[in-house]
């Protein structure tokens, strides 16, 4: 092992805890938390799959010594109401500020009766949500607390479950439920989040108690770079098969730009580049880097590969207008994209075949939101869009390529080796 760290010490893309090794500071962002929790309103936070909500959260609730708990909305879709989430995961036996255990017993489903036996009070409690605010406040003890919605996105196709939601909410207003002093933060991605705020905010008392935080976007470049740098050269200590400046920048700018700088991505790759180098006396090179990238998306993007591909013309084309546009949705760096980035875009990548012709991009954009197999989506009252999975883009941006200063777009062979190392950095 190289400096006696592990590749899964330093790159830990799926662990639940934040890994103080390699967290990314956000200054901002975690400034904007801390502030929206001094505000008596819930607090939301959004940002696309894999963008570091929970370990923003974590790591800000953390260094201001909140105790949270975690109601993970994902369950919903076995348990069939929020109640009974929060009943399973937040509504268990706890211990009183004044020593008193009190035992919560289950009631049946949404916001109906359920029992409480005490030792020293005979109160009842009547729904779930009061229930886990309780049950929050007295492992809290003394701490702040806070309680968390997070996977939100699995709530908002369902109305029931918006309305249950909703429902807790309002609830807050009540001296009762108020005086545990919970504070609640709800987590999802930003689509879904979005809308989800949308049809709550038909009730503008819950609307007027919501505090929303800047989205939660991929790194920058400098963070990304950074990220890479310190973690397989700082950590791990290895080494570079050319060594000099320009090689390394290379190869982190490389990473950042096939990861899209989302930090879950960025990690997974870092992963397995590092993995390949341990096998290599710790050596990184271009060819490495390559073979890393192919192990990534082969274990990981299968699926949003095969979703990619149902959505081109053909496997090579000229001036297949569909694939140009897919292939300029991966050169964008927004996540937010109109009909007029991408024309801009089809007229710099393109310019030949996109001069002094209709282009058809709004109806192409329209069709890939609505195919049977969709890869963008349109934003919630607005004439944008944005991928339903940012991972479509990464996939895009190795599955499409143009040879040479050629129009043609190729599509590459799923198993055949990858030209990533002169691929066009965005």
């Amino acid at each position: 092992m190289a400096n006696g760290i592990r590749p899964e010490d330093v790159f830990t893309p799926r662990s639940a805890s934040v890994n103080p090794r390699t967290y990314v500071s956000r200054p901002d962002l975690e400034r904007a938390l801390m502030l929206a929790l001094r505000l008596p309103k819930h607090v939301v936070i959004h940002g696309e799959s894999g963008s570091g909500k929970t370990w923003l959260y974590k790591k800000v609730l953390a260094d201001i010594g909140y105790h949270l708990e975690v109601a993970n909305m994902g369950l919903c879709a076995g348990s069939g109401t929020i109640a009974e989430v929060l009943r399973a995961g937040i509504c268990r036996e706890v211990t009183t500020s004044s020593g008193h255990v009190r035992t919560v017993d289950g009631g049946i489903p949404g916001i109906a009766k359920a029992g409480v036996s005490q030792t020293d009070t005979k109160q009842q409690f009547h729904d779930a949500f009061y229930e886990a605010l309780a049950a929050v406040r007295g492992r809290a003890r003394e701490r702040n607390a806070c309680l968390i919605f997070d996977n939100l996105e699995q709530v908002v196709q369902k109305k029931d479950l918006v309305r249950e939601l909703a429902g807790y909410l309002l609830l807050l207003d009540d001296q009762r439920y108020a005086d545990h002093e919970v504070k609640i933060l709800l987590v999802g991605t930003s689509a879904e989040i979005r809308s989800l705020i949308s049809q709550i905010k038909t009730s503008a008392p819950v609307a007027n108690r919501i505090s929303e935080i800047p989205e939660v976007a991929r790194l920058s470049q400098d963070q990304a770079r950074e990220f890479s740098e310190n973690g397989l050269f700082g950590l791990l200590g290895c080494e570079l098969a050319v060594a000099s400046d320009e090689y390394k920048t290379k190869i982190v700018s490389r990473i950042a730009y096939f990861s899209d700088r989302i930090p879950l991505h960025i990690q997974e790759v870092c992963f397995y580049l590092a993995c390949a180098a341990e096998e290599n006396s710790w050596v990184v090179s271009d060819a490495l880097l390559t073979e890393a990238v192919k192990e990534w998306l082969k274990s990981s993007l299968v699926a949003d590969v095969s979703r990619v591909q149902s959505n081109l013309n053909s496997i090579v084309t000229k001036i297949g207008r569909r694939n140009q546009v897919i292939y300029c949705l991966g050169q964008l760096t927004k996540y937010d994209f109109t009909v007029a980035d991408v024309e801009a875009a089809l007229k710099r990548q393109f310019p030949d075949s996109s001069s002094g012709v209709a282009l058809n991009v709004p109806q192409i954009l329209s069709d890939l939101a609505s195919s049977g197999h969709p890869i963008i989506r349109r934003n919630p009252n607005s004439t944008s869009y944005r991928f339903i999975d940012p991972k479509y883009r990464i996939v895009i941006r190795w599955l499409l390529f143009k040879p040479d200063e050629s129009e043609e777009i190729r599509v590459r062979d799923f198993d055949s080796a990858l030209g990533l190392w002169n691929a066009p950095a965005g």
